[in-house]
């Protein structure tokens, strides 16, 4: 977005995409590429491998809001336009991880200057080593850690968040009423609000600290703190009307709708909306209670929840902000009220954040999480208070490592080289390159797909074994909730080649319902072709 900034649009460019593309094959899926060729001995020449590393794909889509042909960003705009100047001498080859990184940083120092200032205002009474294990505690002992140092669009704009939403109440707890420093309060906090919207549903805090200043010049403080967030929400509006030609239309709508969307959110955004009391029972549960550490499909040992764990797990540490509510003053009551509508409209969001370590939603709310976990450790570090700070260090750091090692892997990248067989007629050869795959990777659902269909359509026929499509088919589908079309129209193929026709047929029409629901046209056309033939007792046979 940075780069369509500086040409003056608002949509990313083709060219852009395609570049970028062209490095991840380069930089990434090239290595992996002939690690997988080395290791399985895949009888590809230089040209074979060539013609798949530039071989032409389809736009990538996911996580952009497609209108028409151009793609837009449903992301707040601020983090892309202080990427600017660094996209303008870098290009493409710029590195949001080093961005991230330095905003990480300085949201490390901000907390340190926030800690400090209340401790200065007599709003914390504050020992330097409590102190400091407060600023290792956000640095090092929350999802904070993770997601600075792990970049990407979702986690760039949240780390840069953190740092305008501390920032704010370090000047806002520095201005002792002064009108220049609430102004430049109401700037960061703007700042916050251009990088991540729900940031705004903090300003209770802000209010209640503008207003316990005193009755003297009240009005005009507060119209130094709120100028600027109205005038940050102006210019949010603006761009959305810009991208969508609606004021309140952000763009995530369309995304959810695209083609390329995660389909475990597109039937509850249809019926009840981005924010809805339905989604409470959920989002509290695995914000609050989920110990659960499921077994990774791709390394088969035990991994965090994607969808979030319990934030008393990840960050132990964080149980010292319940126990803030004995101390009864108007900075916690503050503190509670600011933290309380952030956490209340995050609960009743669509999603918890997936695919997350932690739950990075409440980096919206984390500096006044801080500020509570310092009022209940009373400013000081017990043995308990040290302990939960340095289990929640190492909580995280193992949290980093399983996440970075979790999103590197493609299991596509290594199913890749089968398929090119298979196009080539090599039918035999790729179906064994799956199965060495699966051996390796037995929790690789693409390969396990591939496979399937494989052994279900294959012209050969010798090479065909329906009840084992079937098999593989079945995980494939439950795994994937029995909700995604493709996933179905091989388990209809695998049904029709075991001579099972009507499960063939009823796994059809629903793949068929699905693609039609959303708006994949051409699987619906081919879905539909499928299901004619098992209507008739015919199974589907792949194209020589």
């Amino acid at each position: 977005m940075a780069d369509a900034f500086l040409r003056g649009q608002f949509f990313v460019r083709a060219e852009a995409l395609e570049e970028l593309d062209r490095r991840c094959r380069e930089q990434t899926l090239r290595p992996r590429f002939d690690e997988q060729v080395r290791r399985y001995r895949l009888p590809l020449t230089e040209e074979q491998k060539a013609e798949l590393l530039t071989r032409p794909r389809s736009p990538v889509q996911h996580d952009w809001s497609p209108v028409g042909e151009r793609y837009y960003g449903y992301w707040a705009p601020l983090p892309a336009v202080l990427l600017m100047p660094y996209v303008a001498v870098a290009g493409l080859e710029a590195s949001d991880r080093w961005f991230t990184a330095v905003f990480g940083a300085l949201s490390v120092l901000a907390t340190y200057l926030m800690l400090r200032e209340a401790r200065r205002a007599s709003l914390l009474r504050l020992s330097p080593a409590a102190c400091i294990g407060l600023v290792l505690l956000l640095g090092l002992g929350t999802v904070h850690f993770c997601y600075a140092s792990v970049a990407g669009v979702w986690f760039t704009t949240q780390i840069v968040a953190v740092f305008w939403l501390t920032s704010s109440v370090w000047l806002l707890l520095r201005s002792r009423g002064r009108m220049g420093w609430v102004a430049a309060a109401g700037a960061a906090l703007g700042a916050g609000v251009l990088s991540r919207s729900p940031v705004l549903l903090t300003l209770p805090f802000f209010l209640a600290v503008v207003w316990k200043a005193g009755s003297a010049g009240r009005a005009a403080r507060l119209a130094c703190l709120l100028a600027p967030v109205l005038a940050a929400g102006c210019v949010q509006l603006a761009y959305n009307q810009a991208r969508f030609g609606h004021v309140l239309n952000s763009g995530q709508g369309i995304q959810i709708e695209s083609e390329s969307a995660n389909p475990r959110f597109v039937e509850e955004y249809r019926r009840y909306g981005h924010l809805n009391v339905h989604y409470l029972p959920r989002n509290l549960y695995y914000y609050f209670l989920n110990p659960s550490l499921p077994v990774s499909r791709r390394t088969g040992v035990r991994t965090f929840d994607p969808e979030g764990n319990s934030v008393f797990l990840v960050t132990p540490a964080m149980i010292l902000a319940l126990l803030s509510v004995r101390r009864r003053d108007w900075f916690t009551a503050a503190l509670w009220l600011g933290g309380g509508t952030t956490l209340a409209a995050l609960l009743l969001f669509r999603a918890t954040g997936y695919f997350q370590f932690g739950n990075r939603y409440l980096l919206d709310l984390m500096p006044l999480l801080i500020l509570l976990v310092a009022v209940g450790m009373k400013g000081r570090t017990g043995l308990g208070t040290g302990l939960l700070i340095v289990l929640s260090i190492g909580v995280n750091a193992w949290g980093a490592h399983e996440f970075r090692r979790e999103i590197q892997w493609r299991p596509a990248l290594a199913a890749e080289p089968a398929l090119l067989l298979i196009e080539r007629g090599q039918y035999g050869e790729g179906i064994e390159a799956l199965r060495r795959q699966l051996d390796r990777e037995p929790f690789d659902l693409w390969a396990a797909e591939n496979l399937a269909w494989a052994l279900a359509t294959c012209p050969e026929d010798g090479l065909r074994k329906g009840e084992e499509a079937v098999v593989l088919a079945k995980w494939v589908a439950g795994e994937k909730g029995h909700d995604e079309p493709r996933s179905l129209d091989t388990l209809a193929a695998a049904y029709a080649e075991a001579g099972d026709y009507q499960q063939a047929v009823e796994a059809s029409r629903r793949a068929l319902r699905l693609a039609r629901e959303r708006g994949f046209a051409d699987l619906a056309s081919g879905i539909e072709q499928r299901s004619a033939m098992y209507e008739a007792g015919v199974p589907y046979r792949e194209k020589r």
